[in-house]
């Protein structure tokens, strides 16, 4: 088994190159840690610590030997409320010790975050998505809900949207970053304002969102879906939860 310390405030685990990485409250301290075992549960070591006050990380992921994260930014005014509030997703290189946490991505000023999630990477390619309202629609009592799937290209060090495959209008739906099938991007088009068991449809695309064409029809928007790289499934589960 591996040793994760006596507080159990975690945020899951992920394994690469040979070891074991999970964020873990550093003993005796207020300090967020990240931490690293070998695969067989042996060497424990921390690699990074965030100054204290930091918060938990609860949206991140360990690809090719870097920590892609998402944390709330905010400064309080003069007045003692909060003046700025944003969040941004950084990296950190786990092979040099002496790196500090970089900015990729900055949530735009008129969007009220609730956070950033849904981290998945396949090759030079990372996905998220940040998910909040406008704030100008808060303000006339309309609420208008922002969830925009993005990738960062690790080689290029861009970030784009997903772009909403031809013929499909933000009225229609959003992209919802699922899984990745023989070297492409799988994904639904998700729309807020069906039930999750109406139907939808799966594209396939380039990794960037490019050359998107249908992959699947009348697939039930609320299935969650993944691949072995050789097959794809759908369950229930989301489903069921909604139910």
């Amino acid at each position: 088994s591996i040793y994760r310390g006596d507080d159990p405030d975690t945020t899951g685990i992920f394994y690469c190159n040979g070891y074991v990485y999970y964020v873990v409250a550093d003993d005796g301290s207020k300090r967020m840690g990240l931490y690293r075992v070998a695969d067989d549960g042996s060497g424990r070591e921390c690699v990074y610590s965030w100054p204290e006050g930091t918060g938990v990380f609860a949206n991140w992921i360990v690809h090719r030997d870097v920590m892609y994260y998402s944390a709330r930014i905010y400064e309080m005014g003069d007045d003692g409320e909060i003046a700025t509030d944003r969040f941004e997703v950084f990296s950190l290189d786990l092979t040099d010790r002496f790196a500090e946490p970089e900015s990729i991505y900055t949530t735009e000023e008129d969007i009220l975050v609730w956070e950033v999630a849904e981290f998945c990477a396949y090759g030079n390619h990372v996905y998220f998505r940040p998910q909040g309202t406008y704030r100008q629609s808060e303000e006339d009592g309309d609420e208008r809900l922002f969830q925009t799937s993005y990738e960062y290209d690790t080689e290029k060090k861009t970030v784009s949207a997903i772009p909403l495959p031809d013929g499909i209008t933000e009225e229609q739906g959003r992209v919802d970053v699922c899984t990745f099938w023989e070297g492409r991007l799988l994904f639904k088009i998700y729309s807020e304002d069906k039930e999750l068991t109406d139907t939808t449809d799966v594209y396939i695309a380039d990794l960037d969102g490019s050359n998107a064409s249908v992959f699947m029809e009348d697939v039930v928007q609320g299935k969650c879906m993944q691949t072995d790289g050789k097959y794809v499934y759908l369950s229930n589960g989301m489903v069921f939860w909604d139910l």
